[in-house]
């Protein structure tokens, strides 16, 4: 068995079609009507010039031959390339209403198909979340109980014994986990025991209660974790043995990279950040900062309790993690200028330290594109200057965890991409294999996944995704100068 990726763009379902391919074949047909209605017109114009030349040569002084014409001359059809000429005329203005009235049934159609599937995702969305809101314990206990009997049942049709993996139960469920997260957040604020407990939080952030959650409860970890690592963030630059990260001159690259430093090796150990420094062909200076995602080690400042800090609704807090303390002090040293042009790029927590970055940091620098691979960063106050490509699992939990689905507007882009597990030989055209995958279930936010979510994304070539890879590339356009790494450990 195999891993594949399908994905789709901007939480669009995979049976909406694209809006810039229905425009795009709208208007070729509107073009081709136009195009025959002047032929059209030609013909009428040739088929009244044909007649005004035969009224001219009946009225001419010559002579003219009833019975077959003298050796050398032939006898004009008037009647019959007129008639030939009124038929063309119809037949081209007949084809060029056909069309352009199919230009427009394909518009209607399209908009009628799609407001249609919106109201209904509408709904069903605000349904599905009431009753989240109303009772996450008892919705989520119904959704995964039914999810565990499909899978139960799966097992038995496929011979393995009713065995039930956590990993399928987990795909199936898919569906809730954002609407869990949210239903749960709201459930703890509205208890008044557990709210004295953690005491009082922020303002909401975009109608989320999860970050107002994340920052009470942040506060109270917080010191905790100072205390058994401590607060002291030791940040040195270190030399890979040999070439470790090439050039980022694509959104593909770029997780390439991402994918390599959260590995290590050659001399880079974990909690490394890199800061990439390109020359543009004008002078200009673009930066690409690469942030490995969350690790184990007892004094790493990427570790799992920095995340609560870092999904706060509160500036400060975010600002305090430690993880987003060693980005900022890596660009800093790397010598990054406020009108510099700034790429973040991160996995899991380093994607949420990139959006904190984005968000907190506009006085001290330019970031004009953030790139994240499976990081809950919907609810983060990025700037609406700063373009956002979000790579997301549709069943890999952690990018659900604020509750909430990313953005909708021009310049940020949601990819989510859908797992298949498939015989290997067996073809599935439209999507991308996973490199590295376990034949067993396993949770799909590796960078495996996200990468191959992308690359699906990119063979579909729609624009909004041709978009963001062309506004990544002019960041790191030109020769990449130098790769600077920064390791961060947690000391007393």
């Amino acid at each position: 068995m195999s891993k594949r990726v399908s994905s789709s763009l901007s939480d669009q379902g995979f049976s909406q079609a694209d809006l810039q391919a229905f425009s795009g074949a709208a208007d070729a047909l509107n073009q081709a009507g136009a195009d025959l209605a002047n032929l059209g017109n030609d013909y009428a114009r040739l088929g009244m010039h044909m007649t005004d030349t035969r009224v001219r040569l009946t009225l001419a002084p010559c002579r003219v031959y009833s019975q077959q014409p003298p050796q050398g001359h032939a006898r004009i059809a008037f009647e019959q390339l007129i008639s030939s000429s009124d038929e063309c005329r119809d037949l081209s203005n007949r084809l060029s209403r056909d069309l352009q009235d199919t230009a427009k049934a394909l518009i209607t159609a399209y908009s009628s198909y799609s407001g249609a599937e919106n109201r209904m995702l509408i709904i069903l969305s605000g349904l599905k979340k009431a009753g989240f809101r109303a009772s996450p314990v008892l919705a989520g206990g119904a959704s995964l109980g039914i999810a565990t009997v499909s899978s139960a049942f799966d097992s038995i049709r496929q011979g393995r014994g009713g065995v039930i993996d956590p990993y399928d139960v987990i795909h199936k469920t898919r569906g809730t986990h954002q609407d869990f997260m949210d239903g749960l957040a709201h459930k703890v604020a509205a208890n008044k025991h557990i709210g004295s407990i953690l005491g009082q939080g922020g303002a909401p952030t975009r109608g989320s209660k999860v970050n107002d959650i994340s920052s009470q409860i942040a506060a109270l970890t917080a010191p905790r974790t100072r205390l058994k690592q401590g607060n002291q963030l030791e940040v040195k630059r270190v030399e890979p043995q040999g070439t470790f990260l090439g050039s980022a001159h694509s959104i593909d690259q770029a997780l390439g990279n991402l994918s390599k430093l959260g590995q290590g090796g050659q001399g880079i150990e974990y909690s490394t950040v890199a800061v990439q420094k390109y020359r543009h062909t004008d002078g200009s200076i673009g930066w690409v900062v690469t942030i490995p995602g969350t690790n184990n080690y007892p004094d790493s400042p990427i570790g799992w309790e920095q995340n609560l800090e870092l999904m706060s609704n509160s500036k400060d807090q975010r600002m305090q993690a430690a993880s987003a303390r060693l980005v900022a002090q890596a660009m800093r040293e790397a010598g990054i200028k406020p009108q510099d042009s700034v790429a973040l790029v991160g996995h899991s927590q380093g994607g949420i330290v990139a959006a904190t970055v984005a968000a907190d940091c506009v006085n001290q620098y330019r970031i004009d594109h953030v790139v994240s691979a499976g990081s809950p960063i919907g609810n983060h106050p990025v700037p609406s200057r700063t373009w956002v490509t979000s790579v997301e699992m549709d069943d890999e939990i952690v990018s659900s965890l604020e509750g909430n689905k990313n953005p909708r507007r021009d310049n940020w882009l949601t990819v989510r991409g859908n797992v298949s597990t498939v015989p290997k030989s067996l073809p599935t055209p439209g999507h991308t294999p996973v490199p590295g995958a376990a034949d067993t279930g396993e949770l799909s936010h590796g960078m495996n996944y996200q990468r191959a979510a992308w690359q699906n994304a990119a063979s579909q070539g729609k624009p909004s995704q041709v978009r963001h890879d062309r506004h990544f590339a002019q960041i790191s356009e030109g020769e990449l100068e130098e790769t600077d790494y920064y390791q961060g450990r947690m000391k007393h």
